[in-house]
């Protein structure tokens, strides 16, 4: 080989190594943005599944309270129907007192024959 085809040679071997510094550095930075943005994902999934976690609660903590609430409601309404019931059964159970109360009364009126007075006389 001739001095100036080696030159050329030892040239183009130059280039090729500052080429492959270049590649070299960008390749680091490269894998250091790769490394960040894992970071970032993982941090990201984290919060993702912390995000999961209070949703899941508190849609649970609404269950229960909506539950309670309802179960409240039902025995409230038990409550006042049972009382509606107590109420008509009452009124009822008052209404045959005065009947069996003016029953007894006209019956002691006949037998005495204070009525067959009232009336005839």
């Amino acid at each position: 080989m001739s001095d100036e085809n080696l030159s050329r040679f030892i040239g183009m071997l130059d280039k090729h190594d500052d080429v492959m510094d270049t590649h070299d550095s960008r390749l680091d930075e490269h894998e250091a943005l790769l490394k960040v943005q894992a970071e970032q994902i993982k941090q990201l999934q984290d919060n993702a599944i912390k995000l999961e976690n209070v949703v899941m609660s508190e849609s649970r903590e609404t269950r229960l309270t909506i539950t309670e609430t309802n179960q409240k409601l039902h025995e409230l309404i038990n409550g006042l129907m049972g009382y509606k019931s107590g109420q008509d059964r009452m009124m009822t159970d008052l209404k045959m007192a005065r009947l069996e109360s003016i029953a007894k009364i006209v019956g002691i009126l006949a037998g005495s024959g204070g009525i067959l007075y009232y009336v005839f006389g």
